[in-house]
């Protein structure tokens, strides 16, 4: 809700005129009349607070607001502009206002965004409060252990955007431990307890930093690490009694890590594989119903688009290591390339870069 937009708003209000003329509906139509009127003149006003709250006194209307705003918005020239403003502004309060069934990261940003234009003192942690309610897909996702990455999306945004929001990074640190991006986990843990004092992230911070021990060690590799991907069913990572738990999804996280922009497998790792390969081929002869996802990864600096390249030739290059040397059938192993989209460490250094550049193992159920 920018100043700029006011003239756009004056225009809406002249020509908004009858909203809806098939008989036995002139109470709605009153209601709506009048509701569009009071939208039209908080959105003038600039205050995305005061039209959530409008919204939440009767949300029925709004949703019948927002229908005909949308045909409005069809209209040609600056009379569709003007009513295209408020109508995004309306769907960013109804999704405030509302518990949708999935977290949209695009009415976060703008909602985010618009929140930045408010001055009255505690404005900031009413927002905080309403993108919680608006996003209850992330507390579902960690209670469950749905690994989703719209949800991590809209958390990253969000401390981004409100760096004393402790509660958001104790829910991220939630979802890096369970993905396993325990550098990652141990970041948003660390500023969630310098923050809230919470004892259960404190706990969790253990948890993370023994796995991310582990992970640095790396144990010379057992074929039952591999088939435990394959064979056994979603897992529970201890959680030290704490109230949130750890849900994982089966998969191998190995140090299988390559050179800045190369897809090279060093010789290195030749045994490591030759246990996933042999283990696999055996495991997925009997579960015929699992594939397993090889991500590859990458560390952020350079161009998106080559980063998102070798990310995926990274993956590209082991599944075809695999298949060729032990001869696993190509089909049941599904390469996918994330770029710097998931990194292991928040580390901005060759330390971090190193452990980023990596592939991982995921089972995948068909």
């Amino acid at each position: 809700m920018k100043a700029k937009s006011i003239p756009m708003i004056l225009l809406a209000g002249a020509c908004w005129g009858l909203l809806l003329c098939a008989p036995g509906v002139a109470d709605e139509r009153d209601d709506v009349n009048k509701f569009y009127d009071q939208v039209r003149a908080i959105c003038k006003e600039g205050s995305l607070r005061n039209l959530v709250t409008l919204v939440e006194s009767n949300p029925k209307i709004a949703e019948r607001c927002l229908v005909e705003l949308k045909k409005k918005a069809q209209l040609p020239g600056e009379k569709g502009q003007a009513f295209c403003m408020i109508r995004d502004d309306m769907q960013t309060a109804i999704f405030m206002a509302s518990k949708p069934n999935k977290c949209d990261v695009n009415y976060v940003h703008k909602a985010l965004d618009l929140a930045d234009n408010e001055t009255e003192k505690g404005a900031r942690i009413f927002w905080l409060n309403k993108l919680s309610i608006a996003c209850p897909r992330m507390g579902e996702n960690i209670r469950l252990g749905r690994l989703d990455d719209a949800c991590i999306s809209c958390l990253e945004n969000l401390v981004s955007s409100c760096p004393r929001a402790g509660e958001f990074y104790m829910r991220l640190g939630d979802l890096y431990l369970k993905q396993r991006r325990c550098g990652m986990a141990i970041d948003a843990y660390e500023k969630a307890i310098g923050l809230t004092g919470d004892q259960d992230s404190r706990k969790l911070l253990e948890e993370a930093r023994e796995c991310q021990a582990k992970y640095v060690k790396q144990e010379p590799l057992r074929t039952a690490d591999v088939t435990d991907i394959v064979y056994k069913e979603r897992t529970m990572a201890p959680t030290r009694q704490t109230v949130r738990k750890a849900e994982i999804g089966n998969s191998l996280q190995r140090q299988v890590l390559f050179d800045e922009w190369s897809s090279y497998i060093k010789e290195q790792y030749y045994p490591e594989l030759k246990v996933v390969g042999e283990s696999l081929r055996e495991g997925l002869k009997e579960y015929v119903d699992v594939r397993i996802v090889i991500e590859g990864h990458a560390d952020r600096r350079g161009p998106a688009e080559r980063i998102m390249q070798v990310s995926k030739d990274r993956a590209e290059a082991i599944k075809e290591h695999l298949v060729k040397n032990y001869g696993i059938d190509a089909s049941r192993l599904a390469p996918q390339g994330y770029g710097a989209e998931r990194p292991y460490s928040p580390e901005d250094n060759e330390a971090g870069w190193r452990l980023n550049r990596r592939v991982e193992f995921k089972k995948l159920e068909q």
